[in-house]
């Protein structure tokens, strides 16, 4: 799996999105959140790993977009559900419309894809730009920042983009990719210029471990997914015509994203892990979704089903867990996941009825990824 332009396209934009998008977001958040740390709520569905962040918090430094999302939707004084969250409105976005795009880009235009061409990048980062001045602008008014504030804030959050901007519009590529590492939100002002330019190796083997999890993670499960589905496309009217679901199962179980990709899909191309998870559960001659063979491991051995679950599990957590990681959290996460894929590929060929030399292939593929997956990183990064 060679790492393409493509790719870097998309890892540039992760990092914009995933670390000036986010940082915009936790400053919103600061503004707007009246209570005290840690957090504690109970009306929001969260993840284990959102649950031990919030009771570990003492700012909003550790909140990923998603969690970010969650707690501004319920805990910080803003709209209750309704068409101000999804739609514009007539006299333009609301504050949260704009926290409504923003989470969207970071599940549909980021999260759920794997590569994107120079031109997406350009049109992606244009309007991320303009999302966050748009945001920043009608928070800080909402709380009644002063406008300097606001905009030095927006300039700091925006440094990485505008990098970025300049770079395709010139048209230079250069070889190097920003970040930023997780800031408090205890006193902005003590935020200085050079805290939005470190790039420290931590920030790098979060990078690497996302690039293996997302990328050979897929390839995995698409893999799976390809030696045992035996439906045809697409699979929208496989599962309607053929399995009957009615609209309300199919929409119970899938997303707008999903329910689009699979009304489209003429394969599986483009599936990412989540929607990949989803199919292998409900019509890929697996175990029952309900059967506890897909959480726990089992009195011998761990079964196909959980082998899968726990691989989409190393996607939540680089999803939605730590910001950074060190190298030796790093070494132990990627054979954790090597391990696990040889596994779950070893499985799947024997009870699917692969040849070993096919199989053998993809587990080589999938191992050169991963045991690559530091040199690729540091590669790209390096100036």
């Amino acid at each position: 799996m060679p790492v393409t332009q493509d790719t870097i396209n998309w890892g540039q934009f992760g990092v914009a999105l995933c670390t000036e998008g986010r940082d915009a977001l936790a400053c919103v958040f600061t503004w707007l959140y009246q209570g005290s740390f840690p957090v504690t709520v109970s009306n929001i569905s969260l993840f284990d790993q959102e649950k031990t962040i919030l009771q570990d918090s003492t700012d909003a430094a550790a909140f990923d977009i998603t969690l970010l999302y969650k707690l501004l939707r319920r805990v910080c004084g803003l709209a209750d559900k309704g068409p101000t969250w999804t739609s514009p409105g007539p006299s333009g976005p609301s504050l949260e419309h704009l926290i409504y795009k923003l989470k969207t880009f970071r599940d549909n235009d980021w999260g759920h894809i794997n590569k994107m061409t120079q031109q997406d990048l350009e049109e992606n980062l244009t309007e991320l730009r303009n999302i966050l001045k748009m945001m920043l602008a009608k928070a800080g008014a909402r709380c009644g920042k002063d406008r300097r504030e606001v905009n030095r804030m927006f300039r700091n959050f925006t440094v990485y983009i505008d990098e970025q901007l300049e770079n395709i519009r010139e048209p230079v590529f250069q070889y190097q990719m920003g970040g930023l590492t997780p800031l408090s939100w205890e006193d902005p002002n003590r935020l200085r210029q050079e805290d939005f330019l470190v790039l420290q190796e931590q920030d790098l083997n979060q990078l690497r471990y996302e690039f293996a999890v997302i990328k050979a993670g897929r390839l995995v499960l698409d893999t799976v997914f390809r030696w045992s589905y035996r439906g045809t496309f697409p699979i929208h009217n496989y599962l309607t015509e053929e399995l009957g679901y009615t609209k309300a199962q199919f929409r119970q179980t899938f997303g707008n994203y999903e329910w689009d990709m699979l009304q489209a899909s003429a394969d599986n191309t483009g599936f990412d892990i989540i929607l990949l998870y989803k199919l292998l559960q409900h019509v890929c001659g697996l175990a029952d979704i309900n059967d506890p063979t897909w959480t726990t491991p089992g009195p011998l051995e761990p079964s196909l089903e959980h082998l899968i679950y726990k691989l989409k599990q190393h996607r939540n957590y680089a999803v939605h867990g730590q910001l950074s990681m060190t190298e030796q959290d790093f070494k132990t996460r990627q054979k954790e996941l090597k391990d696990l894929m040889v596994q779950v590929l070893t499985q799947a060929g024997g009870r699917f009825g692969i040849t070993d030399n096919d199989v053998s292939q993809v587990i080589n593929s999938v191992t050169e990824y991963i045991d690559a997956s530091y040199t690729k990183i540091t590669k790209l990064l390096d100036p």
